[in-house]
Parts: structure tokens; sequence; C-alpha cells
């Protein structure tokens, strides 16, 4: 039984995703993950989970998640539940990694949804069944389909609830609608997985924390829980509110080096020669190291009145929007990123083009009519598929970074790629159908080139209507990602299955409706209704710690609609309430002079 177990909290109430100590030579510090546990407890944890993503829980070999789990038991001793991270695609593998954490003391193992194979819910009845079998130890599941690609079904989970040691639930799903009726209907312990979202999980009746930022604030997260139980729903609120300086932080740095940073600036340094990660987790400069300390930006202000786009200000960096497609002479580097033309948004780590290689390394092929291709540019212009791309400007810590792929000046090709922390979403994926003078050209693509070597970076494509020039592309760009998470309405999204179904791919679709508001990865996105000439078209409000960006899609502004559906004015009001900080519109003609 875990130590700090309470009735219905199976593993007590605060529990930290503990980071992994690795010394100069990349080596695991067992001394210091033991130093690390001892201060974790200290701080107010009551709980520690290792071997996790935080943990860096990929990139340890199976003997060092034991020894690494023993250290920090030995550690701890009863003071706090050890729980460990064990899941992975392979149910064989899961289940030996089980049994050694048991044997080397673990209390609880951590279950995450087996990623990239992504097996239908049968199978991860299955799956979590066997790993749950193995062992005597009691189980938290970890629903995380940003990174696991499918999510634990409601009726999933009422089902793995019956397992008598399934007992617990690490949600970063966010879908609090999902978690009531779980919590409703089985016995499961909900622990919020996302710290953004600690004190909503609390109110539908989740029982406590599985933290990042409980690496330097486990004693706040403590009095919030104590606050909320208490009925003092007002100082939870405001404790929940002093959170978001550091949960900011952690949102320009990543979770890992976020924390490895932030426990040497606390005094408490877990590398030999800094913040030491792993590859792929970059390690921070002693310059940018300044991104994981809480600033006085991050306390909420007055929004001042904006425009589509912003100076810096207090609350951070300012938006950044790129133009359209370059002529054939850059311009010249300037300090202001918004300057930079698109072709210097993509760095030169690229093959060739198929137009850049010798003659006679190509194959000689007869040309297609229903081949696609990336578009040419204007007659007057090179190429496009032969301009020279540069690396862009360094994104500041904080910043968005936009980047339309088409459909700036053209109906056709809408694609708007918006990136921050890392992470990207992608507003449409349509195509361009080409003019007179492009004979044997079906379709024009927008140029992923830009995104190409990024593609695992994308936390999912939103679509706002089905139009051929908004939807059109999809099945090009899930050829190279195939897994890509495809958001849009139900209209929309049945317009794209039966696209898909010609191209032999099985998309992955999420269906949203106006009035929604789900997190994609980095991305807080909520949907509106407005009108335009197909059905079931949406508006999305972008969030992200940098700003607010609403972008409308095509938009009508028709009070009389044939399907009754309006633009919902009122929500774009209330959004300007908030404070809009870039406001992209997209309608045919628009910039046409009235006759």
């Amino acid at each position: 039984m875990s130590p700090t177990a309470l009735p219905g909290r199976p593993f007590g109430r605060v529990l930290t995703a503990m980071v992994t100590p690795f010394d100069a030579e990349g080596r695991l510090d067992l001394a210091k993950a033991e130093e690390l546990a001892t201060h974790l407890v200290e701080l107010g944890n009551d709980g520690l989970v290792v071997n996790g993503t935080t943990g860096e829980g990929p990139t340890t070999s199976d003997a060092e998640k034991s020894e690494l789990v023993r250290a920090v038991v030995s550690a701890v001793g009863d003071r706090a539940t050890v729980v460990a991270g064990t899941g992975t695609y392979d149910t064989a593998h899961s289940i030996h990694l089980s049994r050694e954490a048991e044997k080397a003391g673990a209390h609880g193992l951590l279950l995450v949804t087996p990623y990239y194979s992504r097996p239908p819910q049968s199978g991860l009845v299955l799956h979590f069944s066997a790993v749950a079998d193995a062992t005597d130890l009691p189980v938290m599941l970890y629903d995380i389909p940003p990174r696991s690609v499918i999510p634990i079904e409601v009726e999933t989970l009422q089902r793995l609830a019956e397992h008598p040691r399934i007992v617990a639930v690490k949600d970063a799903r966010n879908d609090l609608r999902v978690g009531t009726e779980v919590l409703a209907t089985t016995t499961l312990a909900y622990y919020s997985g996302d710290d953004p979202v600690n004190l909503p999980w609390l109110s539908v009746g989740a029982v406590g924390f599985v933290s990042v930022i409980g690496h330097v604030v486990a004693n706040r997260l403590r009095e919030l829980i104590d606050a909320y139980e208490a009925g003092d729903v007002d100082r939870a609120r405001s404790l929940h509110y002093a959170t978001l300086p550091v949960i900011r932080a952690m949102g320009r740095a990543g979770g890992v080096i976020f924390a490895k940073a932030a426990m040497r600036l606390r005094g408490v340094d877990v590398a030999t020669r800094g913040c030491r990660c792993r590859r792929p987790p970059r390690s921070r400069s002693p310059r940018s190291r300044a991104t994981c300390r809480p600033r006085a930006s991050c306390s909420p202000t007055p929004r001042a009145s904006t425009t589509t786009a912003r100076a810096p200000s207090a609350r951070g960096p300012p938006l950044t929007s790129v133009p359209r497609w370059p002529t054939t002479e850059p311009e010249p580097a300037r300090d202001d990123a918004r300057a930079y033309p698109y072709c210097e948004e993509k760095s030169l780590s690229r093959p060739p083009a198929r137009s850049d290689r010798p003659r006679s390394d190509r194959r000689s092929r007869s040309p297609r009519r229903d081949r696609a291709r990336p578009a040419a540019g204007p007659p007057e212009e090179v190429n496009r598929a032969e301009l020279p791309f540069h690396p862009p400007p360094e994104l500041p810590d904080g910043a968005l970074r936009v980047v339309a792929l088409g459909g700036i000046g053209e109906i056709g090709r809408n694609m708007t790629v918006f990136e921050y922390d890392g992470r990207l979403l992608v507003v449409d994926c349509g195509v361009l159908f080409p003019s007179e003078d492009s004979p044997g050209v079906d379709l024009i693509l927008p140029d992923f080139r830009a995104i190409e070597d990024r593609l695992e970076d994308i936390d999912a494509l939103v679509l706002t209507h089905g139009h051929e020039d908004h939807i059109g592309a999809v099945p090009f760009l899930l050829r190279q990602r195939p897994d890509l998470t495809i958001v849009g309405s139900r209209f929309t999204l049945a317009l794209v299955a039966a696209k898909c179904k010609e191209h032999r791919l099985t998309p992955h679709l999420l269906e949203v409706k106006e009035g929604e508001r789900l997190h994609h990865g980095a991305f807080d996105c909520e949907y509106f209704a407005v009108n335009h000439s197909i059905p079931d078209a949406l508006a999305v409000a972008i969030r992200t710690p940098a700003g607010l960006v609403l972008h409308t899609g095509d938009i009508k502004l028709d009070q009389l609609p044939l399907d009754g559906r309006l633009t919902d004015l009122a929500g774009f009001s209330r959004l300007g309430d908030e404070g809009v900080d870039l406001f992209l519109v997209d309608s045919t003609n628009a910039t046409c002079p009235a006759s």
C-alpha cells in the first residue's frame, strides 16, 4: 500500500513528476536523485513520479530505471509515495518494467496510453489489464492524447475501473466533461496532470495533482487543495492565480528544461553542470535560463488597446507576423522579426529540391496530368520551389510566430502556421486551382517545405470550413504525417473523411462545435459559429501566453442565412473585451472597391 494513501486518494494529494539528474557525461546521478527527492518531499510533496516523461524515461535504460526507483524509495522512506512510470507501447516490455519497479520498491505504477501504435479501445483494455495483472501494485492510468494521439474513452475507463488494481487516472486530456462522467460512474480517483487546470479539476471531483511546477511550489499546491476542501474557494482561486507566473515560465521553457533550471535557480542543482538533459531536450544557455525565472510581467496586467500588431509590452514579446512570399531578392536582415519574408522562416537543412539536382541524377518519367505539385511563382518571378530558404530570426521566448503558407492575395491554398514554444498549430490546408497558363496541373498545393522537417511538432490541424481551398490539400499533408489530429465541425470532417477515403487514408478526426474550448498542445482554442456559403463554418480564437489571435476563416455577415446559423458577433465582442492581439479575417473579394 502507498505510504501516503488516504481514503479516496490512493497516491496522496500532491505528486511531482520528478526530473532525472544526470552528470556532465550524461550518466545517471543517483546521489543527486536522492538529494532532489528529499528536497521535494520537504517542500510538501507526498508523492513522486519517477521515470515519466518529465523524468526523461524514454532516454533511460531498463537498468537505470530500476536504479532510480530504488534510490528514490531509499531517500524518501515512508514519507512519500513513489510511483514508477512503466508504460510503453509494448505490453510485454511494460510488464517487465512494472515487475522490475515492484522489485525496486515502487509503491505504484503510472501507465501511459500506448503511443505511436494507436491501438483501438479494446486493445487499451487488454494492454492495461495485462500490465495491472502482472504485479500487486496499484495503477494510475495516464490519459494524454496530445502525445499518445488516442484518448482513453469513457466506456473504456468504466471497464478498466472494474480491475481491482486500476485505481486512478492522471488526466492531461483537459476534458472536464469526460472526467465528470467517469467520476460519476466509477470509483477511479482523478489527478490533474496539467498544472493550468488544477483548480478546475478540483471543482469536478479530482483528488490531487501530478504536477511539474510542484518542483518549486508544492507547498502552495497543498494550500490550494486545503483551501478548496475547506470551502474557501476565493482563497483557492487566489492561490491558483498565484501559480500562473510559474506556469508561464514552464510553458516558455518546456517541462524538463524548466524544472531543472528552476531547481538550480532555487539552489538545488540537479546536474553537475547546470540544466543538463539527455537528448532531445536542449540545455538552456545562461542567458536564456532567465526564461525559467518567473518575471514581473507574468502578473496579470491591463491590456492596452491593440491592432493587428502590437509593440512589446509588459505582457511579453510581440506577436510575430510574417508577410507573404518574397521577391527573388530577400530583404536585408532587420532587427524586427516581423519584417522577415516567408522564405526566411526555414532552415537550410533539407534535401535539394528536384529542380536543384543535376539532370543526370533525375529519373526520366512521363508527365502526369493528375500530379499535384507545389505552386509555381508568378510568370515574372523565379519558380518558388527554387527559392532558397534562410534561417529565421530566433523566436523570442514567449513570442508567437504566424506564417502564411498560402492564401494571401489569392483565392486558394489557405494555410496558416502558428508557432509557440517550439510547437505548431496549422489552420486550414487548401488547394489552388490552376489558371489557363498552367497546363497539365490539376492542383496547386501550399508549399509544405516550411514544415516538412517539423511535422512532429504539429499539435493539430484546425479546419475552419469545408471548401476545397481550405481542405483540399489535407490528404497530401497526411501522407507525410498520418497520425495528425484534424479538428473541425461535423460537416467539414465528413468532407475530409470522404476525401481521405479516396486517397486510402484513415484520418484521426476530432469534432468540435461552436462554443467549445479545447487545448491542442500549447494552444488554447475556442470555436465560434460563422456564416459562410457552406454549412458549419467555424472561427477559432487561439490563446497562448503571447496573446490572443482571432482567425475567422471565410466569413459572411448574412443576417438571414438559409440554415439560420448566424455569425457569433456577440462572441467576437466578448473577445474584443478580453483583448484581441491579432485579427485574421478571410473574405473573398473583400479588398475589391465597391461598385
